[in-house]
């Protein structure tokens, strides 16, 4: 075989990832220790709290998050033996692997910022925790557990050819697939890899094998029975708001895989909703409490507000084709039902945009909020205006929706006419003029 054929086969890859990266080749002992304890029937409280105590940096990280606002105690907590008993073997073992892996990636190599990993890699722990509570047979720490490491594999292929990776990045934001890339690189994808180095730390096969399996084929996954583990994970995953990496197409495309993985779990859009709003505030509060770095609120909220802004742009292209269905339509009876289906889909997405809005607007009250308070400094008075503009960007943003949601209450008679459709296409379209507006307080966004 030739070299580019030797580095082709699964198995290469996996055995340079060792070699070239010895610290993945197993955890620390203690983390080793902690999930021999979680996963004994047997042990108890004092056995696990021994385990813990072991390693002082996760001993005080441990007590920091029992005496968080968190779990709301009205006395502090001294002893870690009462802290393991608050929060939860489950949820120990969640929040030492989160500090272990954070260090464990913290000086690899390579473009793949690591703030936006950790900022997408937490909000997806924390909503597969919240999504867990109502899936039948999930447990929520195993839940956060499998979203929090989903995509260890692409820092794990990153740190072994930090080079190409970079060029895989670069093509994945220019339209590429990012596995389809990995996979002709290498013979196997994050996923693949992933799963193969949690078995390597000899966790449990369930959650190895959500992760191996997080980017499910939404098109059989009835054939393919895969757990609701799994699917709990490919949620939250789709959900996240905060990407690692974004291509065009990829927010319609995360709207379908979300509506079949619903479908599939048996849960309804509102109990999603309820939990995308509470992500932001969540993941701010958690990275505070284990004192990882995944950016400043404000740089949040302009995240969000991309993230609203590419929102604008599926709605606009659904309207576009639906006009377009409209005029190929012969008859009044297909004419109606095509209509029907326009206002489902504004139905939906005024729901959608009107719960990233909340998030926008939360975010910029929290950040205004620690302004006063002296927690941020802004001396120049940028992040002020920046905060101010995101504000005013919400009441044009809140004003558009009130449009999409008279929509859903028109009677099909009255959309008849395409200057009515034209009419909310120029709406949508100043609406997103004004977004550009926003002054960002980071200069020009790039994703990376």
């Amino acid at each position: 075989m030739t070299k580019r054929e030797i580095i082709k086969h699964p198995g290469a890859i996996f055995r340079e990832i060792m070699e070239k990266q010895p610290q993945l080749r197993a955890l620390p002992q203690t983390l080793v220790q902690t999930i021999k304890v979680v996963r004994d029937e047997n042990s108890s409280a004092a056995a696990l709290g021994s385990v813990v105590q072991s390693d002082p940096a996760l001993c005080v990280k441990i007590l920091c998050v029992a005496n968080s606002p968190f779990f709301g105690q009205q006395r502090e907590i001294k002893q870690i033996s009462q802290a393991v008993q608050l929060i939860g073997a489950r949820a120990v073992l969640a929040f030492a692997l989160s500090l272990s892996i954070y260090k464990l990636t913290a000086d690899l190599p390579g473009k793949l910022d690591r703030k936006r990993f950790w900022r997408h890699s937490l909000e997806t722990a924390v909503a597969g925790r919240l999504l867990a509570e109502s899936i039948a047979g999930v447990d929520p720490e195993e839940a956060f557990i499998c979203a929090l490491l989903h995509d260890i594999g692409k820092v794990a292929l990153e740190g072994s050819r930090p080079e190409i990776y970079g060029r895989i990045l670069a093509e994945t934001e220019a339209g590429g697939h990012l596995r389809e890339l990995e996979q002709d690189e290498w013979g196997v994808d994050h996923t693949a890899v992933g799963q193969f180095l949690l078995e390597q730390w000899n966790l449990p096969s369930e959650i190895c094998e959500a992760v191996g399996n997080h980017h499910p084929d939404c098109n059989s996954l009835e054939k393919a029975k895969y757990s609701n583990l799994t699917l709990c994970v490919s949620l939250a995953n789709t959900i996240s708001r905060y990407r690692i990496t974004e291509r065009s197409g990829d927010s319609v495309q995360r709207f379908e895989t979300k509506t079949k993985i619903l479908e599939a779990l048996g849960l309804l859009p509102e109990q999603v909703l309820i939990v995308e709003e509470k992500l932001p505030e969540e993941i701010i509060k958690l990275s505070s409490y284990l004192e990882i770095d995944v950016g400043d609120p404000l740089a949040l909220a302009l995240d969000a507000n991309q993230a609203l802004y590419d929102q604008f742009q599926v709605v606009e292209e659904l309207l576009r084709q639906n006009k377009q269905m409209q005029k190929q339509i012969a008859n009044e009876k297909a004419r109606k039902k095509a209509l029907e289906s326009l206002k489902a889909i504004a139905g939906t997405y005024n729901h959608y945009l009107n719960n990233a809005t909340a998030t926008i607007l939360g975010q910029s009250q929290l950040t205004q909020l620690r302004l006063e308070r002296g927690d941020l400094k802004d001396p120049s008075g940028v992040t002020t205006k920046s905060i101010e503009a995101i504000l005013n960007s919400v009441e044009t943003i809140s004003a558009t929706l009130k449009v999409l949601n008279e929509i859903t209450a028109l009677e099909t008679k009255s959309y008849h006419d395409d200057l009515e459709i034209l009419d909310i296409e120029n709406l949508i379209e100043i609406s997103k003029r004004k977004l550009k507006e926003i002054p960002s307080a980071a200069g020009p966004k790039a994703r990376a």
